[in-house]
């Protein structure tokens, strides 16, 4: 007895899980609609037309329900007034959202190109940049040895001048020594 009624409450369970599960589907309201047209102010009254959702009417005048209206064809007649509205439809709005998207996705994209060749730019500058860098680097490196060379040829050059000067000042003296007479007795005579 007890195990029939689990059965059963599982059972019970299982088909209201499922229904609920069934239940879940998503639907959606369509506002597609059809309107008449007429000739005069009234439902008996002939259709001329029918008009299909999002139809552009200008309104001429009003009488009870009804609406006088041209369509943009230049046809006039009479519709209800409840079926229209001012706001402008959503399938207008999302086309005209569409046709914008389509111009910014176009925009994004030409100024993806200009940023890529601005890149590429960047990049050849900062390139030559550093071949420039470096080139300075190898010429202040080539002044700054020859800084040191023309050191130390003068230094040479200052050596090879004292050298040439002490030695003509000694060979001077020595010419001078030489070439005097020598004196011949002491302190006196």
């Amino acid at each position: 007895m007890k195990g029939s009624i689990i059965l059963t409450l599982a059972t019970i369970l299982v088909v209201l899980f499922l229904t609920t599960v069934a239940w879940a589907e998503t639907r959606y309201v369509t506002d597609q609609l059809v309107l008449t047209l007429r000739q005069g102010p009234s439902g008996n009254s002939k259709i001329l037309k029918t008009l299909p959702t999002d139809t552009s009417l200008e309104v001429l005048g009003s009488s009870g329900e009804y609406l006088q209206v041209r369509t943009a064809e230049g046809e006039e007649g009479y519709v209800i007034e409840r079926y229209l509205t001012t706001a402008t439809p959503k399938a207008k709005i999302i086309a005209k959202l569409e046709e914008e998207n389509q111009s910014l996705a176009q925009k994004l994209g030409k100024a993806e190109e200009i940023l890529a060749k601005q890149e590429q730019v960047l990049k050849t500058r900062n390139e030559a940049e550093d071949t420039k860098a470096r080139e300075k680097a190898a010429l202040e490196a080539e002044v700054e040895a020859l800084r040191q060379e023309k050191a130390e040829v003068l230094t040479a050059v200052g050596i090879k001048w004292f050298m040439a000067g002490a030695g003509v000042f000694f060979v001077g003296l020595l010419c001078g020594r030489a070439s005097r007479p020598k004196r011949r007795g002491g302190l006196y005579s």
